[in-house]
């Protein structure tokens, strides 16, 4: 058996547009074909992502993604802590619900019980709050994609701002 990846959308494959919209990110193009290479080998790659499990599947048919092709299963956090534990949540828009004040550690530990339950080895998130919940086995990919510049003078700029430099 192979590795198994856990990939989120929001922040990591699509942007949220000002409209409500996503859009692919700038690192789409480069994990779109790597999810597709994960699949054919054999790899068990799951979208591990906040909304319902219905919102994060029309998501990704927005995006081009395939179930089969890119990806074998959808994993949503608010169904996980709406079946397993009592969490104070409202939704804000369909299918996109938010923890409530004094809830809030539920959600981020959420991610990294359910990398444990599905022996996720690496995942791939723009949210570092995640990181600390993850299992000891499991390597977190923390990926920025707003700092990823299609332009290249403007991605060395985030580049060097990022390092310290100009």
């Amino acid at each position: 058996m192979g590795l198994t990846y856990g990939i989120d959308i929001h922040g990591t494959l699509a942007d949220k547009q000002p409209d409500g919209s996503q859009e692919p990110s700038t690192l789409f193009p480069l994990l779109k074909p790597l999810m597709k290479a994960w699949v054919e080998q054999g790899e068990m790659v799951y979208i591990l992502s906040g909304p319902t499990r219905e919102v994060i599947k029309a998501e990704l048919e927005a995006l081009g993604l395939e179930r089969g092709v890119h990806y074998n299963e959808v994993i949503s956090v608010v169904d996980y802590l709406r079946f397993v534990a009592e969490v104070s949540m409202e939704e804000r828009s369909p299918g996109h619900w938010w923890t409530l004040p004094g809830d809030e550690h539920l959600w981020d530990e959420a991610k990294g019980k359910l990398a444990e339950l599905h022996n996720i080895d690496i995942v791939v998130d723009d949210q570092i709050e995640y990181e600390a919940g993850m299992p000891g086995y499991t390597s977190f990919v923390h990926v920025k994609a707003s700092l990823l510049h299609p332009d290249l003078d403007q991605f060395k700029a985030a580049a060097g701002q990022m390092i310290g430099g100009s």
